[in-house]
């Protein structure tokens, strides 16, 4: 039997997106990649599996989801920087970088990013990779391995950050919004709660 194609079952639904401003949809899918991470990590962990090649995916997806998150807010905060500054070279993947930008838009005390967030951003900087290549490709452009700088990856530690992060995203995207007089937006009526 066909199935319709307006099963309630298989529709996926999408909000008005062209009239959503581009910094609530960067924080829309930073929380899309930190459950993305999530979900891999759990699997990782029910399965008794400790695989480096799924959890490095998941790594990348909780680092993209705090860029994408500070992206956002940054374009919420300084109407100066545009979309296309923020993908420059200077910025790109840099989460050190980004995180500057954000704590010079954001420099009150309730804007701090959860303190194992700024290991992450530290860590990148302690092996010399601020743009993240080795959680996103498994070896550099001459076919280096980086494996050798990633083998430190311990699945309950990532869970917990993500759940931390997850909860902490929540909370300065709040304290963002009201600093900045933003109201919510549609998108929002789907909420996204913990799911320890």
């Amino acid at each position: 039997m066909k199935e319709k194609a307006n099963d309630e079952h298989h529709v996926v639904t999408i909000w008005e997106l062209d009239n959503t401003p581009q910094y609530e949809l960067l924080f829309r899918f930073a929380y899309g990649f930190v459950h993305a991470a999530l979900a891999i990590l759990k699997e990782q962990r029910e399965n008794n599996h400790r695989d480096y090649f799924n959890l490095m995916p998941a790594h990348f997806a909780l680092e993209h989801g705090l860029e994408l998150f500070l992206k956002g807010a940054i374009l919420l905060g300084d109407t100066s920087v545009t979309l296309e500054k923020l993908s420059s070279k200077k910025f790109g993947h840099s989460l050190e970088e980004l995180h500057n930008k954000y704590r010079k838009v954001y420099p009150g005390d309730e804007f701090e990013i959860y303190h194992r967030i700024n290991e992450l951003i530290n860590w990148r900087a302690t092996i010399n990779d601020p743009r993240g290549f080795s959680v996103r490709y498994p070896f550099d452009n001459k076919g280096a391995m980086y494996g050798a700088r990633n083998r430190m990856i311990d699945v309950e530690f990532e869970i917990e950050i993500c759940y931390e992060f997850h909860d902490d995203l929540i909370r300065l995207e709040q304290e963002i919004k009201k600093a900045k007089g933003v109201q919510s937006y549609p998108i929002e009526q789907f909420k996204y709660k913990s799911t320890r």
